[in-house]
């Protein structure tokens, strides 16, 4: 895994990579970091693909940002990004509060997006929001929160509930553009 200190759009900001060719950007909730990523770019690790995992301004390593930012500042944030490791098109996965910035990002930006995942996105509705991702005509999937966070009040979790999330979501998961693919834990996959 490389490692690299940015600054981007005023903050100092830490960012990971592996891999060569595709770009995905991972974008983590809040409080969280790059590591939230880590057992995905082990499973992705034999593909083509460049996972691009940065710590979010005022998580992990990366800086504060210098004043309380709203959704558009992360978004000329991620911009900032993508220009400084000459990125011009990607696929972007957003967890809660990065599912909040991707989803900015592919309104502002939808040419620049191959492909919009989200796992438990904060910004994300019921059915309106799931009609406004559809008339993006970008392919978004929106995926389960992993098992690991999603726990009885006893701390366990189930087998059947650990064996209904999908092990390689990214290489697995094929939608066409213009459709969004939703996946539950107990629930087969169903299209919108």
């Amino acid at each position: 895994m490389r490692k690299a200190f940015l600054t981007l759009h005023g903050v100092r900001t830490l960012v990971t990579e592996t891999g060569e060719r595709k770009a995905l950007i991972c974008l983590h909730g809040w409080g969280a970091s790059h590591a939230s990523f880590q057992e995905l770019r082990e499973a992705l690790r034999d593909d083509p693909v460049r996972v691009i995992a940065p710590d979010l301004p005022g998580c992990g390593e990366s800086g504060d940002p210098p004043s309380p930012w709203g959704v558009d500042d992360y978004v000329l944030w991620l911009e900032a990004l993508m220009t400084a490791l000459h990125v011009e098109r990607c696929s972007l996965l957003g967890h809660s509060h990065g599912g909040r910035i991707a989803i900015a990002y592919s309104a502002k930006q939808p040419l620049c997006l191959q492909h919009l995942y989200l796992c438990a996105a904060a910004g994300i509705g019921r059915d309106a929001s799931r009609r406004s991702l559809l008339s993006m005509r970008i392919r978004v999937t929106i995926l389960p929160v992993p098992w690991r966070q999603h726990r009885s009040p006893d701390g366990l979790v189930s087998e059947r509930e650990r064996n209904s999330y999908p092990q390689r979501p990214l290489a697995t998961l094929g939608v066409t553009g213009g459709s969004v693919r939703m996946l539950t834990p107990l629930r087969p996959a169903y299209i919108v």
